[in-house]
């Protein structure tokens, strides 16, 4: 990736930021053929916003619900959830002042503060039947080859991160324990509707990758929405 006359190679899973205006250009050196995940016409996260720096975020204009995140992160350390004047990630109420929270947040976080980007704060398909779903489940889908293997659900709505999980077979059957640290979610816990999709989607964007893949999505009203799509050697199963 050339921006601004500077060249910077970047592997999977990661990304770069381009100023508004910068000069900017694509090429792949490599022997795989490269995928844009946009040029795929995936839904995505409406971004709101981006910046090199969390200072030079225009707050003004931000949403009050809204996910704040660090632009190459492939985990939530860093990633702010902002509903109803609190960090659903922590439960910390910062009320009319998010920027001095995400700002001391950063400065104990990071050494060197990330560029971040904003996006809309989707709606978790379940939430009309269980409001206490603000922040949506995480449906983890391990895909090789166009066929998907199990998804694992991750239910991230306590002050930890980690209300519960579930793992699925692609039909939708219930898998034993997939994951150390989590508590298990109840054995009666309903497939949601759009899983069906879910799992077509997954595939269609496995088929344009020779790799294994952890293909992340939310699962919202309105179908899944891809978020990060991290290529993995392994899936994790414990």
């Amino acid at each position: 990736m050339t921006v601004d006359g500077e060249v910077k190679l970047l592997t999977e899973n990661q990304s770069v930021y381009i100023p508004l205006g910068a000069v900017h250009r694509m090429e792949n050196p490599g022997k795989v053929p490269m995928v844009l995940i946009e040029a795929l016409g995936l839904p995505l996260p409406q971004l709101l916003g981006q910046a090199y720096r969390l200072s030079d975020l225009d707050w003004a204009a931000l949403s009050e619900r809204m996910v704040i995140k660090p632009v190459n992160a492939a985990n939530s350390e860093g990633g702010i959830v902002a509903a109803d004047g609190c960090d659903q990630m922590t439960g910390v109420v910062f009320g009319a002042d998010l920027k001095s929270y995400a700002s001391l947040l950063y400065e104990e976080r990071f050494a060197k503060p990330p560029p971040v980007l904003v996006e809309e704060l989707l709606s978790d398909v379940g939430a009309a039947e269980d409001p206490t779903l603000i922040v949506p489940r995480d449906y983890k889908v391990f895909t090789v080859a166009g066929h998907a293997a199990y998804v694992r659900v991750h239910d991230c709505n306590a002050q930890d991160g980690r209300r519960s999980i579930a793992s699925f077979a692609r039909d939708g059957s219930r898998l034993p324990p997939s994951l150390k640290g989590w508590p298990e979610a109840a054995d009666e816990t309903a497939l949601p509707g759009g899983f069906d999709q879910l799992i077509a989607m997954a595939e269609y964007l496995s088929q344009k990758s020779p790799w294994l893949l952890r293909l992340d999505f939310d699962l919202t009203p309105q179908g899944p929405v891809l978020e990060n799509s991290p290529p993995i050697q392994t899936p994790t199963w414990t």
